[in-house]
């Protein structure tokens, strides 16, 4: 419960900070199916012994709580760039959060908490996502990237 208390409370967080997306990049969710899948599979064969029959019924609620989770919780590689921040995987940053950031390639990367990371942005989203940054946070471009 407290699992899905906390995605909740991220996606919240992710709605403020990220703003719109403007590209958002998810890893695959049939594996996590699969897994969730073969795990309830399992749990209800460990159930089934004579001994332990009498406590499927109480077990089934955390089962099912355990599974959405499972489901519902951010990969991470799960990214999505936003025109006020980003989120990867459980990361959730406003612009103005980014110790310093540059613009390479098909990606946007930032530094945050001395660790470069990046997500992935088109080259068609450069400018205006430059724009943005340079109005928020001019002064944390990354000489490197100048």
């Amino acid at each position: 419960l407290i699992g899905i208390a906390t995605v909740l409370a991220l996606r919240a967080r992710q709605q403020d900070a990220v703003g719109t997306p403007l590209q958002r990049n998810f890893a695959d969710r049939k594996p996590r199916m699969l897994q969730a899948a073969l795990a309830l599979a399992l749990l209800l064969a460990l159930a089934i012994p004579a001994e332990s029959r009498e406590l499927l019924p109480s077990m089934l609620p955390l089962i099912l709580l355990a599974g959405i989770f499972h489901l519902i919780r951010p990969d991470s590689r799960d990214q999505i760039c936003g025109d006020k921040g980003l989120r990867l995987g459980w990361t959730v940053l406003s612009f103005n959060e980014f110790e310093s950031w540059r613009l390479m390639g098909e990606h946007l990367r930032f530094q945050k908490f001395g660790l470069w990371e990046a997500v992935a942005l088109a080259p068609e989203h450069h400018d205006q996502v430059r724009a943005i940054l340079e109005r928020e946070v001019a002064d944390r471009e990354s000489a490197f990237n100048q």
